[in-house]
């Protein structure tokens, strides 16, 4: 038999086992171990979740695994688009929808990169995927109001119209029926309708709307009507001014890229207005207003083939 391991004080007593001492001895062969009821289940446990759960559960392990993937390169793709980095944006979120291409919100956000590097013909591509996807009325509102004005940009007048019509009869909000106003007034068609469009909207949000006013003061100045265009544009311009300078004096309220694309996108609206009353000046004989305003438009980023117009 096994020599006993154990050794004992000199009053007989046995002494504290230490970690050497629970060896066995060469001629002690190790005994086999009893393995509790509780490591049973442990190891039950380990073996459902490692092969039997994955059998049942792994499509849908791997679904929310390519969803938070896309998720993410989504995520990273907006904050390059703030930054005005959109083709690392394109390439973000086109990854995203090879992970997720089902996802109206990714061909969405591609659809806006890619309009802001001048693939029109690729942004119109994203919108057709975005509206083949989706079901709401009110989104697809947006959605062909926002392919309208990608139309406006390719010239494709008729179709940039047809969209602008639809999103209104999805959703006659005042904003669609704005977007159809400067559509009519961009394609020099149906200036008349243009201008009811427009002089509802305004009467909806009453006349504290730069856009709107803008809108109007453009369709006006096309219907030979200036001296009713100058009015609303000079309202228009004192309008956003006002807007941008507040952004100007908030600045430590805002995070610093958000405010700077505010900043742009105001000045964007503002250099269109600025061109807008150089035009209407120049018909009402104010040579140098008209170069002034002219001047400060094309200083403020008014720019066609990039989409300020």
């Amino acid at each position: 038999m096994a020599t006993d391991f154990r050794k004992f004080d000199e009053h007989g007593f046995p002494l504290p086992p230490r970690f050497d001492d629970l060896k066995y001895h060469d001629d002690a062969p190790p005994q086999r171990r009893n393995i509790s009821i509780k490591s049973k289940r442990l190891v039950l446990l380990i073996v459902l979740v490692g092969i039997v759960l994955p059998v049942f559960l792994g499509p849908q392990i791997l679904e929310a695994g390519r969803e938070g993937f896309a998720h993410w390169l989504s995520s990273r793709a907006e904050q390059k688009y703030l930054d005005g980095n959109y083709a690392g944006a394109i390439t973000d979120v086109s990854w995203a929808i090879g992970w997720s291409p089902h996802s109206r919100e990714l061909y969405f956000l591609r659809a806006e990169c890619r309009e802001k590097v001048a693939d029109l013909n690729g942004s119109v591509a994203d919108w057709n995927q975005s509206i083949g996807l989706t079901t709401s009325s009110v989104e697809l509102s947006l959605l062909h109001s926002c392919r309208s004005w990608v139309y406006v940009r390719l010239e494709r007048y008729q179709e940039a119209l047809d969209d602008a019509s639809q999103a209104v009869r999805l959703s006659p909000t005042s904003s669609n029926l704005n977007t159809r106003a400067y559509v009519r007034a961009l394609a020099n068609m149906e200036l008349a309708d243009g201008l009811a469009d427009i002089n509802k909207a305004l009467a909806e949000t009453g006349d504290d709307n730069a856009e709107f006013l803008d809108t109007r003061g453009y369709l006006l100045h096309l219907l030979d009507r200036n001296d009713e265009a100058l009015k609303d544009l000079d309202r228009a311009i004192k309008l956003t001014e006002r807007l941008k300078l507040t952004l100007q004096l908030q600045r430590n309220r805002f995070d610093s890229r958000n405010w700077k694309a505010q900043i742009k996108e105001t000045d964007h609206s503002l250099a269109v207005m600025y061109h807008h009353r150089g035009l209407v000046q120049d018909q009402l004989g104010n040579k140098d207003e008209s170069d002034r305003d002219l001047r400060r438009g094309d200083q403020l980023g008014y720019n066609p083939a990039q989409g300020v117009l």
